[in-house]
């Protein structure tokens, strides 16, 4: 499908989105996430999104993949993504939380202009690997921020454009066997099994 547009059942209040292809994880460790996201979302009353469903996010991925040095890259998978997110909130407005499930790599960081006027991040040296979208950016004077997949409004200043958070957006990171397991640590929050 070019562009995803899920059929959102019921009132959920939390949405999930993961990409079962830019994961990190074996085939068994991924389905075994796919089964735990679904779980999770259950309990949680959340509905779980695989974006490597969407053959545009994943050419664009593909297109930032092969430009490592050009931010602008990650810029437009990420606004994809949050294009989707809003279609999602249309259809169902009772949604409250975002999390996404994936590092940079897998659901990419917005990259905006550090407006710092003292030490901007192209003064910051961390052990960041050349020819990577962080390292890029970090030359380039940008920082990464994710309040913009829970935004649905800008404002804009005389130092640039601000999104106004609306909605908390949280991330799950590292690999398939990670982010389960901190599902299965959270999970007795819904069950009411935990202490």
């Amino acid at each position: 499908t070019p562009a995803l547009n899920p059929a959102i059942a019921g009132t959920p209040t939390s949405l999930l989105l993961w990409d079962s292809v830019r994961l990190p994880g074996t085939a068994a460790e991924k389905s075994s996430l796919a089964a735990a996201l679904a779980s999770f979302a259950a309990a949680a009353n959340g509905v779980v999104i695989d974006l490597a469903t969407d053959t545009r996010i994943a050419a664009l991925n593909a297109q930032a993949d092969a430009n490592t040095a050009i931010p602008l890259a990650k810029n437009l998978v990420a606004e994809t993504i949050r294009n989707l997110i809003l279609r999602c909130r249309a259809t169902a407005p009772s949604i409250r939380d975002i999390t996404l499930v994936g590092s940079d790599d897998v659901i990419p960081f917005f990259r905006k202009n550090d407006g710092a006027q003292l030490a901007g991040e192209f003064n910051y040296y961390p052990p960041v690997k050349d020819g990577t979208h962080s390292q890029s950016s970090l030359r380039l004077n940008q920082v990464l921020t994710q309040d913009r997949y829970g935004s649905s409004t800008q404002i804009s200043l005389a130092t640039g454009p601000y999104d106004l958070p609306e909605l908390p957006v949280g991330r799950l990171v590292e690999n398939a066997t990670e982010i389960q397991a901190y599902l299965n640590a959270y999970a007795p929050l819904f069950n009411g099994s935990s202490t």
